[in-house]
């Protein structure tokens, strides 16, 4: 279930990725959905990790600075009717899919 919606998550980022990084209008609709289905995603995992112990640490900081990060675009661009620096969004990018790829090693792998 986790893993779902970290995917879900993921393709809808990819989708996001090259209007914002081209500082154009990103639909409002994905970003939305975006934003529900990595709280969603980042929630559950905390909470797998805080009753079950079964996730690395490494994992976890990861993704909360991924989600932290992505957050604070989110009112960057909402409130503050900013574009995102391009340095945030590739950061974003690069916190969250080398978190997906730790947690998939960690899950499966470790």
């Amino acid at each position: 279930m986790i893993l779902f919606c970290f995917l879900i998550t993921a393709v809808l980022g990819a989708y996001l990725f090259v209007p914002v990084f081209k500082q154009r209008k990103a639909p409002k609709l994905a970003v939305y959905f975006h934003g529900i289905f990595a709280v969603t995603s980042v929630g559950l995992l905390t909470s797998s990790y805080l009753t079950q112990g079964g996730v690395n640490p490494i994992t976890m900081v990861l993704f909360l600075l991924a989600a932290a990060n992505g957050i604070y675009m989110f009112f960057v661009t909402e409130f503050q009717k900013r574009a995102v620096p391009p340095a945030l969004l590739l950061l974003h990018g690069n916190l969250a899919v080398i978190a997906f790829i730790s947690l998939i090693y960690f899950l499966y792998f470790a």
